[in-house]
């Protein structure tokens, strides 16, 4: 069995991601902490063959490049009031890439 190097991402941060590594993770309302929303799902995909790109709303702002690019858009709120970050975060997704 073939060892692979554990998956580490920093809030804010994308991870290296191939040019068909096409899931984005977003995190919403982490407060500057740790976006465990989206770094705990990422090391599963990334063990599994599926890199994905990360990013934390509280560090970062949207990366309407990188929506456009995703066949798969996650969003994370880990709490009620992230949901209404969450949800326009959804309606952006939805209007720059609707497939």
């Amino acid at each position: 069995m073939q060892s692979r190097a554990p998956h580490t991402a920093r809030a804010g941060e994308f991870t290296a991601t191939p040019p068909d590594g096409r899931i984005l993770l977003v995190s919403c309302y982490e407060l500057g902490q740790e976006p465990l929303g989206i770094t705990v799902p990422a090391g599963v995909l990334a063990r599994a063959g599926h890199p994905a790109r990360l990013l934390d709303l509280a560090v970062s702002s949207i990366d309407i490049d990188a929506i456009e690019r995703a066949d798969l858009v996650a969003v994370s709120t880990p709490m009620h009031t992230a949901l209404r970050l969450g949800t326009q975060v959804a309606a952006i997704v939805r209007r720059v890439n609707p497939d």
